[in-house]
């Protein structure tokens, strides 16, 4: 009987902690983690090209707006300093397309992926929590299939011991049969 009960524990815990290396929820997590990392990776890229556009297009904006502040053709009279004048002033509106165009992508795109990237690393800090949790409890899984062995030895220990004191012989306890021993209910005297 002890090797049943032996047998249908472990089936049960083996079900219940199952070896984690071949477990398909394990390795479906290891997927989702590989795929986070992916993610976060990709939203890096991503942010490193569209903060070097920011920085050029800033610095572009700069330079059209000094070349609109220079005082070219001030002194020049007639149709060249018109076209000068309108040249200035096309690259003003230029450098403020560019300074514009700078502040959406700041605000339109490295803000959200900041976000983004900021979420990956929370889903990794805790994916990471998660996996010292299943270690935790793959040893905790290891620590109760070891108690319950020893258990199930000194169970069957104890079976055989007491196997062999109820036998017959000399370190055997035979009480007498002269109904001192007899413990079963007896009838009332009336």
């Amino acid at each position: 009987q002890g090797g049943g009960l032996a047998g249908t524990m472990s089936a049960s815990s083996s079900a219940i902690i199952s070896d984690l290396d071949v477990n398909p929820l394990y390795l479906a997590f290891e997927s989702k983690k590989a795929r986070l990392a992916d993610g976060k990776a990709a939203c890096l890229l991503l942010l490193d090209f569209f903060k070097q556009r920011v920085a050029l297009e800033t610095d572009h904006a700069k330079k059209l707006q000094k070349l609109s502040d220079a005082r070219i053709g001030d002194s020049d009279k007639g149709a060249l300093r018109e076209a000068l004048m309108n040249l200035r002033g096309d690259s003003a509106n230029r450098a403020e397309q560019h300074r514009q165009m700078a502040t959406n992508i700041e605000g339109d795109i490295i803000e959200p992926l900041e976000r983004v990237r900021d979420a990956h690393d929370r889903l990794l800090k805790t994916v990471g929590e998660a996996r010292k949790d299943i270690r935790s409890l793959r040893a905790a899984g290891d620590r109760c299939r070891r108690a319950y062995s020893r258990f199930v030895l000194q169970h069957r220990r104890a079976h055989a011991s007491a196997a062999a004191l109820s036998k017959p012989g000399p370190r055997a306890f035979n009480p007498p049969d002269d109904g001192y021993w007899d413990i079963s209910p007896q009838p009332r005297a009336r």
